[in-house]
């Protein structure tokens, strides 16, 4: 009885660890989608560079 009792935690925990991913990744994805409709991918990007650059002593 209690081996059940410790899978059923053990499949909860992977079920909620899971929807938490699949939350996370969403939530990335209509940032992306939302920051490409704004129109400021090519500043935000040009800026990206910059630090780059400045960070490795090139810029």
């Amino acid at each position: 009885m209690e081996d059940k009792a410790v899978n059923n935690v053990s499949r909860s925990k992977e079920y909620v660890k899971r929807f938490v991913q699949i939350v996370m990744i969403l939530a990335g994805i209509t940032l992306i989608v939302l920051g490409i409709y704004s129109g400021n991918v090519t500043d935000i990007w040009n800026k990206a560079v910059h630090i780059c650059y400045e960070c490795i002593g090139i810029g």
